[in-house]
């Protein structure tokens, strides 16, 4: 699906669908126009028979009863036809538009989502569809009656007295371009104190997520601290510099008002007594005057306050202008898994900041896959020969650099190492959370970036050390895994992660609602939900992140029975990134790494008695608790 970048092609692309409903919804508020013209042409009409005659007939009245009467029509009927086009759009508009930003936002790239507060991202989400609403209320309703009042006010005095209506132009020509100015400015001060809110709802949110850790600390005087710091440092200053502005424009634009009120007042009675108006005249006049003076102040009150709601919604609307996920071709084919092999070839990856870095880089492997296999050596040796150039900067900052590893499919194979050796990057580069810069990842002899990332991710289970669940029932929680899962396939697959007979014990057993990120749940248990998701997943790779590391050693041996019959599973690639090592002693092989290097490779008894081996000393110093 694709999403344009700009607001206005964005709330376009939502309403064009809906284009005659709309156009229905916004024709409604031209009644607001003609309803008190009629209605004041209607009064001035009756006082004109009463002043030319004593007593009128139904006759005589049938022309001013007409005018009232058409008001009043035009209103209603105008007003009821827009609340049927309502019914037949609003709710759909709305849906697409949170259809859209949800799609956008599931498209964004992993960094976005670590490098941003998750209250941040939710409250810009709302933001969309919230000021969208008032943009609407302020077109359909709030901004489009008075101005229209003030339109065909202006028209029907410019029809009735010249005079008059040259007075009114000229105070328009000096009020309206002097508002805008003003509001233009007030809008920008409005869309910084909106950036700030969304990144003080960010703050808080992450308080609430954190919750159970602020209270563990008694850190609540201290989190509120930091919430009221940067009230008083940063929103306030912006809260008050926009209140500060927004006054001393409130009394510049009353002086100009007053003074046309006066204005207007004074040259009315100056026309009567030179007997240019008659007192009928007066009559429609005089309200009309007001009525557009009235008017003329509450449209550019409601300009304002519409330019401020646009302010919000571009604020909101920057999360629609962050690029989406490039790590997919545009014509990615569908990964197809039948063994599950897995090679890292020459692979070299940085978490580099400076994008320019990360282009070039993302050009080098492009170049190099682009070429023959025989030319690939070539081209790398080319590239890499200036030390200043791009390519040789990012090596520098590389957490791996040509990285080589195969995997035979259906092979279980451990990863160990210190922190920060690589082995979660190695798991993130494998499930194209981000993309290699040099050298290729080859599943099944297709490399996974000439693939989707949705076709790898689908062959692919996660076990992770940190298990974030759903706040739905440990049923749809397990079921996850299986879109239309049957009851029974989910109770198998928790049988086989010997999680089943605890959550036969739950009041509402598989019913049972496990609280926002599987909070009424012990580590324990949410790492066999999460064992029996990948279960019922049944991909033919299996991914395990230290999916024992934070659990006791009671827990940890539940847990590994369930591993265990995973590890079972025939022509199923495993690959188990341990931090206990006792967990993946019966591996085909393990690979232990350090400063993103492979040092060893080879099944646990012979890397066990290795002399001055890597993974011997990791062993030697968890056995003697070390570790």
């Amino acid at each position: 699906m694709k999403t344009t970048s700009h607001p206005v092609s964005f709330l376009w692309s939502v309403i064009m669908p809906y284009k005659y409903c709309y156009l229905i919804m916004m024709m409604a508020p031209f009644s607001n126009g003609v309803h008190p013209i009629l209605y004041n042409y209607a009064v001035k009409l009756l006082l004109d028979l009463f002043t030319q005659n004593e007593q009128i007939t139904f006759a005589q009245s049938y022309k001013p009863i007409m005018f009232f009467v058409m008001a009043q029509a035009i209103l209603d009927v105008a007003w009821r036809t827009h609340n049927f086009a309502q019914l037949k759009a609003m709710p759909y508009i709305f849906q697409s538009i949170m259809n859209k930003i949800c799609n956008h936002c599931f498209h964004l790239p992993y960094t976005y989502f670590q490098n941003n507060l998750s209250g941040s991202i939710v409250g810009r989400v709302r933001g969309i569809g919230d000021n969208y609403y008032k943009m609407h209320q302020a077109i359909e309703w709030k901004l489009s009656k008075p101005l229209l009042i003030t339109l065909f006010s202006g028209i029907t005095l410019a029809y009735t007295n010249i005079k008059i209506f040259t007075v009114i132009i000229a105070f328009t020509a000096l009020y309206l371009p002097l508002a805008l100015h003003f509001f233009t400015k007030l809008a920008k001060m409005e869309q910084a104190k909106q950036d700030s809110w969304y990144n003080l709802f960010g703050i808080v949110a992450d308080c609430i997520t954190n919750i159970f850790t602020i209270f563990s600390f008694v850190a609540k005087k201290r989190e509120l601290n930091k919430v009221q710091d940067y009230y008083h440092n940063v929103h306030n200053p912006l809260t008050i510099k926009y209140y500060k502005y927004d006054s001393i424009i409130s009394i510049i634009l009353c002086l100009v008002y007053w003074i046309y009120l006066i204005g207007v007042f004074v040259y009315v009675i100056y026309l009567r007594n030179l007997g240019e108006i008659s007192i009928g005249d007066i009559a429609f006049i005089m309200p009309l005057t007001f009525l557009f003076a009235e008017n003329s102040w509450h449209t550019t009150m409601e300009v304002k306050d519409f330019l401020e709601d646009v302010a919000s919604f571009r604020s909101s609307f920057k999360i629609m202008q962050i690029p989406r996920d490039t790590i997919d071709k545009e014509d990615a084919a569908e990964l197809k898994i039948s063994k599950g092999e897995i090679i890292f070839k020459d692979v070299s990856f940085s978490y580099v900041n400076d994008n320019s870095k990360q282009l070039n880089s993302e050009s080098f492997r492009q170049d190099e896959f682009k070429s023959k296999p025989a030319e690939r050596t070539i081209v790398r040796e080319h590239r890499l020969d200036s030390k200043n150039s791009p390519v040789s900067s990012f090596l520098n900052d590389a957490v791996f650099q040509s990285l080589n590893l195969h995997i035979k499919a259906g092979e279980k194979v451990g990863i160990v190492g210190h922190s920060g050796s690589g082995k979660s990057t190695l798991i993130a580069l494998l499930l194209k959370n981000f993309k290699a810069g040099i050298g290729d990842i080859i599943i099944d002899n297709q490399s996974i970036y000439d693939t989707s990332s949705d076709s790898l991710r689908e062959q692919i289970s996660l076990i992770p050390q940190d298990i974030m669940l759903f706040h739905h029932s440990v049923g749809e929680n397990i079921g996850y895994a299986k879109e239309n899962a049957l009851p029974h396939e989910i109770e198998n697959a928790a049988k086989a992660a010997n999680i089943h007979e605890f959550i036969e014990s739950l009041p509402e057993k598989y019913n049972t609602i496990v609280g926002e990120r599987g909070v009424k749940l012990s580590g324990g248990q949410r790492q066999r939900i999460a064992i029996a998701r990948a279960i019922l997943k049944n991909a033919p790779i299996l991914v395990l992140d230290e999916a024992t590391s934070s659990l006791d050693s009671h827990t940890e041996q539940e847990v590994q029975k369930s591993i265990n019959t995973m590890l079972d599973i025939e022509n199923v690639t495993i690959i188990a990134i341990a931090h206990r090592l006792s967990t993946i002693k019966h591996m085909d092989r393990i690979i232990v790494m350090d400063k993103g290097k492979i040092v060893e490779d080879g099944p646990f008894r012979e890397l066990v008695r290795k002399e001055k081996g890597k993974f011997r000393e990791l062993w030697e110093h968890q056995v003697n608790g070390f570790v």
